[in-house]
């Protein structure tokens, strides 16, 4: 999720609209399971139903026009997150804001990746590049 202030006041604001919690979308819930299902998928709803637009950062589907209704499911209700989950290949970190990195086996070729990444990041800074 990237969002300004006023995205970020919509997602804030108490209620269950968009959500399960009276608490509002942010609510402190049990699992990590609960707060996908209640957290992180109802903000693009919540967004939706304050009348603002939202966008993906994943070029597949980008300018897609999440208004309209037919296009709400247009990945399939498939997860990109998983391994081969975007028309069989794996997520680019370069993509997506964050990578999620805990070890379930299906999420393995974008840890991969962001943790090559982070290493490479790492390498340059302890390059002396002038030498080049």
């Amino acid at each position: 999720l990237a969002t300004d202030f006023t995205g970020l006041s919509i997602i804030l604001k108490p209620g269950n609209s968009g959500g399960t919690s009276p608490e509002g979308i942010l609510a402190c819930y049990p699992t990590k399971d609960h707060a996908t299902i209640n957290s992180e998928l109802p903000i693009s709803s919540r967004i939706l139903e304050s009348g603002y637009m939202i966008d993906c950062l994943l070029t597949k589907y980008q300018t897609i026009d999440f208004t309209k209704p037919h296009n709400r499911f247009c990945n399939a209700n498939k997860n990109p997150y998983n391994d081969k989950g975007l028309e069989n290949t794996s997520l680019e970190p370069y993509e997506v804001v964050f990578v999620k990195s805990n070890d379930l086996v299906f999420l393995k070729d974008a840890r991969d990746k962001g943790k090559l990444y982070q290493k490479w990041m790492e390498d340059v800074k302890s390059y002396n590049r002038s030498s080049f």
